[in-house]
C-alpha cells in the first residue's frame, strides 16, 4: 500500500492508492483516496467537529443553509442552461456552413486538398473561406486577420 503525507499538518491525514471499502477496484487504479484524520487536535478534525455540531445542534440552520444551497445550485444550472442555448444558436445558424466546414476539414486530413498560403499576406497559419457553402472544396486561404476583414 502506497502511504504519502497530505500537506495538512497532522501526521495521521494520509493518502492511498488502495479503494476504500465498497468501491470496485477498478475505481483505485491510478487514483488517491484520501483516508479522514482522526487525531481530533488538527485543523481538518476541529473544522469537521464544528461542521458535524452546527448540523446536528441547530436543525433550523441547518434547514437554512440546504434551502440555500439548492437555491444556488438551480440558478447556476439555469445560467449554465441559458449560456447553452446561447452557444448552440450561435452554433446552428447555418447548418449548410458546418457541413461544408466538415467537408474541407476531412478532405485536408485525408489529404485530398492541400492547404496554401494566405492569398493577401502569405502567411503559412491559414483559414478556409468558403464564397457558396454548396460548394464545400472551392476554397480561398487566408489568415485569421485577413479572414476576419472579410466578414
Amino acid at each position: 500500500m502506497l502511504s504519502v503525507r497530505v500537506g495538512t499538518g497532522c501526521s495521521t491525514a494520509r493518502t492511498s492508492n488502495r479503494a476504500p471499502e465498497g468501491r470496485k477496484l477498478g475505481y483505485a487504479i491510478g487514483m488517491a483516496y484520501q483516508l479522514k484524520c482522526v487525531c481530533g487536535t488538527c485543523h481538518l478534525c476541529r473544522a469537521r467537529r464544528r461542521s458535524y455540531e452546527r448540523y446536528h445542534k441547530d436543525p433550523e440552520w441547518a434547514v437554512a443553509k440546504l434551502a440555500a444551497n439548492r437555491k444556488w445550485r438551480e440558478r447556476v444550472t439555469d445560467d449554465w442552461r441559458e449560456r447553452e442555448r446561447e452557444r448552440n444558436r450561435r452554433r446552428i445558424r447555418d447548418p449548410r456552413k458546418k457541413k461544408c466546414q466538415n467537408r474541407l476539414q476531412s478532405a485536408v486530413r485525408r489529404r485530398k486538398i492541400i492547404r496554401g498560403l494566405c492569398e493577401v499576406c502569405g502567411s503559412p497559419q491559414v483559414e478556409g473561406h468558403h464564397e457558396d457553402y454548396d460548394k464545400p472544396y472551392e476554397v480561398r486561404w487566408l489568415c485569421r486577420k485577413h479572414h476576419r476583414e472579410l466578414s
